[in-house]
């Protein structure tokens, strides 16, 4: 999308608290700093902006997943990250239905000019 059209700032967020994709798809790794404000800082690559909780959870460590944990995370990875102005915000979401419609519902709540998923 960035090759298409350069010009558009995108924020990739990686939805998927059970098997987060985002970091080898975008070649990133490493953990987020915060910046001055308490926020999460976005890791930039191929001009995208990406947050998933695969940066913040150790891929060696086993987490179990419960419904208000996941709606934390994903409120944590939506609201707690300086996204800056985005033109496009994508958003990589879980397989299950129902999973995906407490995103969208979340999503909702978030101030953005397009919102598009990936599923």
């Amino acid at each position: 999308m960035k090759v298409i059209e350069p010009d558009k700032e995108i924020g990739l967020l990686d939805a998927d608290v059970f098997g987060p994709s985002v970091p080898l798809m975008m070649n990133i790794s490493g953990e987020p700093m915060l910046n001055d404000n308490h926020l999460i800082e976005p890791l930039l690559n191929y001009g995208v902006k990406c947050m998933s909780m695969g940066l913040l959870v150790s891929g060696e460590n086993a987490v179990v997943w419960r419904g208000l944990m996941v709606m934390q995370a994903l409120d944590r990875l939506t609201r707690h990250v300086a996204w800056g102005p985005s033109t496009v915000s994508l958003f990589d979401t879980p397989p299950r239905r129902r999973r995906t419609t407490r995103l969208v519902h979340l999503s909702q709540n978030l101030v953005r000019t397009k919102m598009v998923s990936l599923r």
